[in-house]
């Protein structure tokens, strides 16, 4: 909770949860790359525990694989850029925090290929359009509607 903006405005005070204020970055707070005090007596470091968040997940695969771009992608063969989720794990885990809610991944890193943007785009794309629409994070249906790979929510009841 925010308590007190600072002088620039680039800098506040917030009260955490457990109680604790700290001065955090406003971009770090909003963007969601910090939400709590990071006191780890308090605050399990999320990249350490049994569910990993969506961000520790991917930081996993370049440890235990490294980096996609040293690889060829999955779907074209060109350089990858990153590592693509291929919604196979049955664990299937889904983001509930930060910048990521939503977003559906898994803690184990044999569950992704390497991929360059364009195949992971398409990838994901697809994948969202396949997948039951409850089942869908709000940005990967925004993507599949602008790239017409799902039905616009207004025109469904045109066509019924």
């Amino acid at each position: 909770m925010l308590t007190e903006r600072l002088g620039d405005h680039r800098r506040a005070r917030f009260r955490c949860d457990c109680g604790t204020v700290k001065e955090l970055k406003l971009s770090n707070v909003t963007g969601g790359r910090t939400s709590d005090c990071a006191d780890r007596g308090r605050h399990p470091d999320p990249r350490h525990i049994e569910r990993p968040t969506y961000s520790a997940a991917h930081q996993r695969i370049v440890a235990a694989r490294g980096r996609a771009s040293e690889l060829l992608c999955f779907r074209c063969g060109r350089r990858a850029d990153q590592w693509a989720y291929l919604s196979a794990d049955p664990d299937q885990l889904i983001e509930e925090h930060g910048r990521e809610v939503g977003f559906t991944y898994s803690a184990d890193p044999q569950h992704y290929a390497p991929a360059c943007r364009p195949c992971h785009r398409t990838w994901d794309a697809a994948r969202a359009a396949a997948a039951p629409r409850h089942a869908l994070s709000l940005v990967h249906h925004a993507y599949a509607v602008a790239h017409g790979l799902v039905p616009h929510p207004g025109d469904e009841a045109e066509h019924h």
